[in-house]
């Protein structure tokens, strides 16, 4: 018995690790634990809600363990210049990085000095999808939602009350900003950075209502 209950804390632990505890289970009365099918992380946020156009797209990765799996994709999207879009452009790859560096030659001929990075600013969204056995064993255990398992120093930390099955924000002194959301078996984790326009808690709404 000893030996069965250390196995099964392990596939716990394992689970919650992976997911960022992001499981949790139907309402009361229910028999079945719905998981959500996998969406990229530029179908759950797009380009516009960050009030910009410019955009990049990781590739999913996927990550199997303790019979779970957890697929994940990040989305990037950047302002090249200070006060408005830089137009339309799709990049992958890490090549949103030259853009970036493109624009602060261009900057810099013009004896501007450029923004650090090169771009006024970059705004990260990554969204992970967890599935298996022990997501949906841990589903009752998680009906409440489950808390982000790191916040980074220095950010506030407020609950989001009626978004998703969890959401959570926070700013910095710098005005950088960190969102937390998770519905279901997904969750999506949203970084802001200075003078970004768009709000933490329109973001988490528009991302639960497409969750």
């Amino acid at each position: 018995m000893r030996s069965r209950r250390s196995r099964y804390s392990v596939a716990v632990t394992a689970c919650v690790g992976l997911v960022a505890s992001a499981a949790l289970a139907p309402p009361a009365g229910a028999t079945h634990f719905h998981m959500l099918a996998f969406k990229p992380c530029n179908s759950v946020l797009v380009a516009a809600d960050f009030l910009d156009n410019l955009e990049e797209v990781s590739p999913r990765s996927s990550t199997s363990a303790a019979g779970t799996t957890a697929d994940t994709s990040t989305c990037k999207d950047a302002s090249t210049e200070e006060g408005g879009p830089s137009g339309f452009k799709s990049f992958t790859n890490g090549e949103i990085g030259l853009e970036c560096l493109a624009n602060a030659i261009k900057l810099a001929e013009q004896g501007t000095t450029a923004h650090p990075g090169g771009c006024w600013r970059i705004d990260t969204a990554t969204v992970l999808f967890a599935y298996g056995r022990t997501v949906e064993k841990l589903a009752s255990k998680l009906h409440k939602g489950a808390k982000a398992a790191h916040w980074q120093a220095g950010f506030g930390r407020h609950v989001l009350p009626g978004v998703g099955n969890r959401a959570e924000f926070g700013y910095n002194t710098a005005g950088d900003g960190l969102g937390y959301l998770q519905v279901d078996n997904a969750t999506l984790f949203v970084e802001t950075t200075e003078g970004a326009k768009p709000s933490l808690i329109s973001l988490l709404r528009d991302a639960a209502s497409t969750l």
